[in-house]
């Protein structure tokens, strides 16, 4: 049985919400504003992080070097990516936002081997113009396909889990093979009757995930939690 991981990065390979931060930071103009329109069904998704991020006048340099300032790995996760490596297990970030400014931080924190899936950036312009990541038609996510990186893997027969706490991981969360899940994530896990397994730090879905894969997975489930039905 091959297995890869998949790992949602604000928020969940790191402590903060890096994309946030450089938009906060960088934005001139409401850049919230194209996120409340998705919410609504105003704003097709694929148009959100272009607009958001066209708002940005900043150089390529100094947003890599205030996303290095603005991360730290969540406890756990620098373990975590050792633990796939011996493993032979792909841990693959994927990103809704873009991935130069991923790329930076996890470089300074040591782990610049590992592959990161989400749009690019172009800085030919005066503005940030998004280069699309993969992305599978219809698609409801404001930001990079994190589906279709699934899917990638999938298809070549991994049995797939996904990390990750927020809105934009609602869609992927559905088709992982296995989900770990908090904040924002674990409530639509549970109002959607989805199995999850919550974790504070990568120690935990470490010890979770290598118990599945020492009983050599779909036969003897993971543990999770069913749907709190209300509690």
């Amino acid at each position: 049985m091959k297995a890869a991981v998949l790992c949602d990065f604000d928020g969940t390979a790191v402590l903060q919400n890096v994309s946030v931060a450089i938009l906060e930071r960088f934005a001139q103009g409401d850049w919230q504003a194209y996120d409340r329109a998705w919410e609504q069904g105003t704003v097709r998704p694929e148009e959100v992080s272009p607009r958001q991020f066209a708002l940005v006048k900043a150089s390529c340099e100094e947003i890599e070097a205030y996303a290095r300032s603005q991360a730290e790995l969540r406890p756990g996760f620098r373990e975590m990516a050792a633990f796939c490596q011996r493993r032979l297990i792909p841990l693959v970030i994927v990103t809704s936002g873009l991935t130069f400014y991923v790329k930076a931080a996890l470089e300074q924190a040591g782990l610049g081997s590992l592959p990161v899936s989400g749009d690019g950036a172009d800085f030919a312009q005066q503005s940030i113009v998004v280069v699309p990541g993969p992305r599978l038609a219809g698609c409801p996510n404001g930001g990079a396909c994190k589906c279709a990186t699934l899917q990638h893997y999938r298809d070549r027969g991994y049995t797939v889990a996904f990390v990750g706490d927020g809105s934009r991981d609602f869609c992927v969360s559905r088709k992982a093979d296995i989900l770990f899940a908090r904040r924002k994530l674990r409530d639509y896990a549970e109002a959607q009757g989805l199995e999850y397994s919550t974790y504070d730090d990568f120690f935990q879905v470490m010890r979770r995930l290598e118990e599945w894969l020492d009983t050599e997975g779909r036969e003897a489930p993971l543990p999770t939690q069913r749907p709190s039905q209300g509690l």
